[in-house]
């Protein structure tokens, strides 16, 4: 009896690990059942500790000739125990966890209950595990479709009471972020302005902004809006009912769940479903999908153009030095304003000519920024982190592009990296979440970084090896961790006399847990 004790104990701790380590998974997939299975293999099933819960296994059986099996038993559910995950996001305990833990221990206790007399079936529940974390969610989903759908309500309410609040709402495969930071800190020297939190871009994240943080004096909220699957984003419109919307870009992002690009363009587009009566859309037509994208479709004929080669609101004089990029706004021929910034590539471009017209329809609602002042702002700004924000530690230059994960990200980021002097190094995964269009995308990535960098450093997965096999170049190194990578680069060229300019692109996809 002492020896199942011990054993119940020695498992339990085992168990709270792995519940952690699995309630981080799904709630970093968003709660989504499929890729959440997705993950499974690459992560939780492969870890070095499991294999250590499988030999436990082995002896566990054996404990039916012999309980002194279940000794070794323990020891090995110890040493697996004592591994750690190493995460980047940790698990938030939420009010929804929270929840979800309880329930889940609910089960694994009846479980236990049921077959205590029999311990290879209460050791089979580490392997049952990852079903009972979706069980469990599925035993809470009513509940929690009431409480998302009273705070809903709630916020609903306050929207609906702020009449004279100005809403702009971004969407785009790429840039949301970005964008909205750089509209936010243009308007907050002047207006009372909200805007979401980090990178809350779902309906809850709206949600939980509204009902926490906006008052009567708030004059403008800036939110920003993702999607996984179609329906989402109208959802989203409809919801809030933006003054202003913005679609920065549309490109091969989550193809593992929206399929095909068009499929992208169509749930990107829904942001136009919410708009008020006086409603307008801000269009990149830059980027070929929307600019080929039906415009009579849209519920408004009020929409502003933009992009450095296209559109009404355009750039002449583009110029990239080491650190600083500068350009000229034009509306047609007529040369509007001239821009000095500190945010790197031409994506940035891209996310501040956004801003300035967002800027320009903002004035029908008699809100006002003074061209000598946004020049000011704008120069004084600082990048997003990990959205090629850049950072010097001699001998190294840090171009920390981590978030991205789109094919234009790299194209932009390589190119200031080529303009750099010194030793050019990137390292990437590559572009982990393009569903059928992996080999594809990860072909292009490898044409576009082999004559870039004079080394490149590989993430081990699926999409890396792709790139890999496409590679001539022979300072190509792979590493099973993005940590492995970055402490050689720093190891060998800490004394260095040349500067050392590296570039991390996309080493935190949504699905990465741990680097």
């Amino acid at each position: 009896m002492i020896l199942l004790i011990i054993f119940l104990i020695t498992f339990s701790g085992y168990l709270c690990k792995c519940y952690i380590y699995l309630a981080n998974m799904f709630q970093q997939n968003h709660y989504d059942y499929h890729k959440y299975f997705q993950t499974l293999n690459s992560y939780y099933l492969k870890k070095k500790y499991q294999y250590f819960y499988y030999w436990g296994l082995l002896f566990c059986l054996l404990s039916f000739v012999s309980q002194y099996f279940l000794y070794l038993t323990n020891l090995f559910l110890i040493v697996a125990t004592c591994y750690k995950n190493h995460y980047i996001i940790k698990l938030k305990w939420t009010k929804r966890i929270i929840r979800h833990f309880i329930t889940s221990l609910f089960l694994c206790v009846i479980y236990i209950l049921c077959f205590y007399k029999i311990t290879i079936l209460i050791y089979l529940l580490g392997i049952l595990l990852p079903l009972i974390i979706v069980l469990a969610s599925l035993i809470n989903a009513p509940i929690e479709a009431l409480i998302k759908k009273h705070y809903q309500k709630q916020a609903k309410t306050k929207l609906d009471k702020a009449e004279n609040l100005v809403k702009i709402a971004i969407t785009g495969s790429f840039g949301k972020t970005s964008t909205k930071n750089i509209i936010n800190e243009i308007l907050m020297n002047k207006y009372l302005t909200l805007k979401t939190p980090k990178s809350y871009n779902t309906l809850m994240g709206l949600t939980l902004t509204i009902n926490q943080s906006l008052n009567n004096e708030t004059e403008i909220f800036i939110s920003e809006m993702g999607a996984f699957f179609p329906g989402e984003i109208q959802e989203m419109s409809i919801f809030i009912k933006p003054d202003i919307a913005i679609i920065t870009e549309i490109g091969m992002q989550h193809l593992s769940t929206f399929k095909s690009l068009d499929n992208i363009t169509k749930a990107k587009f829904e942001i136009a479903k919410g708009l008020t009566s006086s409603g307008c859309l801000i269009l990149n037509y830059d980027n070929q999908a929307i600019r080929e994208y039906d415009i009579k479709q849209l519920p408004t004929n009020k929409i502003y153009t933009y992009g450095i080669e296209n559109g009404k609101y355009h750039v002449k004089n583009l110029n990239f030095s080491e650190n600083i990029t500068s350009f000229s706004i034009y509306d047609g021929d007529q040369p509007l304003i001239d821009i000095k910034t500190k945010l790197l590539g031409r994506h940035n471009v891209l996310n501040i000519l956004a801003a300035y017209v967002c800027l320009k329809a903002l004035e029908t609602y008699q809100i006002y920024i003074k061209d000598i002042d946004l020049v000011k702002i704008i120069a004084n700004m600082s990048p997003t982190l990990h959205r090629l924000s850049y950072q010097e530690q001699p001998p190294f230059h840090i171009y920390d592009d981590s978030y991205s994960s789109n094919i234009v990200g790299f194209k932009y980021a390589t190119e200031v990296l080529t303009r750099q002097k010194g030793k050019k190094i990137i390292i990437t995964p590559g572009i982990v979440d393009g569903g059928a269009f992996d080999e594809k995308l990860n072909i292009e990535i490898a044409s576009i970084i082999n004559d870039s960098f004079d080394e490149i450093y590989l993430i081990e997965n699926k999409s890396s090896k792709i790139i890999e096999s496409h590679l001539t170049n022979p300072q190509t190194y792979c590493f099973s961790t993005f940590k492995k990578a970055y402490l050689t680069i720093l190891t060998k060229y800490n004394d260095s006399d040349e500067i050392i300019n590296i570039l991390i692109e996309n080493d935190l996809p949504d699905s990465f847990l741990e680097r």
